[in-house]
C-alpha cells in the first residue's frame, strides 16, 4: 500500500527525519544536515522547531561572546592601561 501525506493526503515520497510522518513534495521542508550533498528531510512543524532551536543557541552564544570579550578587555586594561 502507498503511503499518503499526512498533511495533505497527496502520495508521500519522503518521511520527516525527526518525527517520522509521510510527505509530498509540496511539504518536504530541507533541514541541516552534516552531508551536504544530501539535507535532511523535515515536515514544516519540525523545521519551525529546529528554526527556534537555532535561534535560541544563537543568542546564548552572542551573549557569551559578548561576556567573554568584556572579560578579557577589562584583564588586558588591567596590564596595559588603555583607559587610564
Amino acid at each position: 500500500m502507498e503511503s499518503k501525506c499526512d498533511i495533505c493526503g497527496k502520495p508521500a515520497v519522503a518521511t520527516c527525519s525527526k518525527c517520522g510522518i509521510p510527505l509530498c513534495s509540496e511539504h518536504i521542508e530541507h533541514g541541516i544536515s552534516i552531508r551536504t550533498n544530501a539535507p535532511t528531510i523535515d515536515c514544516p512543524s519540525c523545521q519551525v522547531k529546529m528554526i527556534k532551536k537555532v535561534k535560541k543557541k544563537s543568542y546564548i552564544l552572542v551573549i557569551v561572546f559578548v561576556v567573554i570579550a568584556v572579560i578579557v578587555i577589562l584583564y588586558f586594561n588591567s596590564i596595559f592601561g588603555f583607559f587610564a
